[in-house]
């Protein structure tokens, strides 16, 4: 099966996941000290975006354990879920069972109410699902897993990105905890990555600045009020923060059909 690395390098040559140019003159922010609902947000000073954010991100969460590491991404992912909901219920259409119940497994693992081992088939089969529609033959998704999960349509551009997001976290949690694993670049993983926060605010950004159809000063600071928060958290707080952010979104709702549409 082809390497991780090789399907990212031809998922960067689409359109609509180019990168963007980025400033020579972006300093590194200083974390907020909460995050709040984008509907009323707290307003931190927003001095710019990192530079190279998977570096500065990485730099920031030195020393933290894998906990903190897994929650910034589930924040923001959970902030960026929410987003998605709002835009396909505007179609009539709602989230797939299999990226719901790939954070719901992500949110357990954390809360240690799982083990990783025990969720290396579904973790594999969701990234393979992933990994097909992306770079492989349709014809090759296993039918019964993708009927269950995903029905008989095919989730929008921008829930597989949160799919590949989920998944890719699982599977890195798998690999930590000794289970099977179907993809090499998963193999040997000592931390939880921030590749699917990057991919995120990378392309969200991009849309903004061709588009401008998105508030990404807004969405920079509840991604950065985020990261501080999980940098800060104690595992008995895990639990509340579920709860606390199943009303924050990454975006105001009105916003949410726009991303939908670009």
């Amino acid at each position: 099966m082809s390497s991780l690395s090789e399907k990212r390098e031809r998922s960067e040559k689409t359109e609509w996941m180019k990168k963007p140019e980025r400033s020579e003159n972006l300093k590194q922010p200083e974390g907020p000290e909460q995050s709040g609902n984008l509907e009323q947000p707290e307003k931190p000073e927003f001095k710019a975006w990192p530079e190279n954010f998977g570096r500065w991100a990485e730099e920031a969460f030195e020393g933290c354990d894998n906990g903190r590491r897994l929650l910034g991404n589930l924040l923001v992912l959970r902030r960026y879920v929410n987003t998605l909901r709002q835009g396909l219920e505007r179609k009539g259409k709602e989230i797939s069972l299999g990226l719901r119940r790939a954070e719901a497994i992500l949110w357990d693992l954390l809360e240690r109410k799982a083990d990783a081992a025990e969720a290396e088939d579904f973790s594999n089969d969701l990234y393979y699902c992933y990994y097909i529609d992306s770079a492989g033959d349709r014809e090759e998704l296993p039918e019964l897993f993708y009927t269950e999960y995903f029905g008989d349509g095919r989730p929008d551009a921008y829930e597989w990105m949160a799919v590949e997001w989920a998944a890719g976290l699982l599977l890195q949690m798998v690999s930590m905890a000794g289970g099977r694993l179907d993809f090499d670049d998963f193999e040997d993983c000592e931390h939880v990555d921030f590749y699917g926060v990057h991919l995120l605010t990378d392309q969200l950004e991009v849309i903004a600045k061709e588009g401008s159809i998105l508030p990404f000063q807004e969405i920079a600071q509840a991604v950065l009020a985020d990261m501080a928060r999980a940098r800060r958290a104690r595992p008995e707080e895990y639990a509340p923060l579920r709860e606390e952010y199943q009303k924050y979104a990454i975006m105001p709702e009105e916003y949410a059909p726009r991303l939908l549409e670009y």
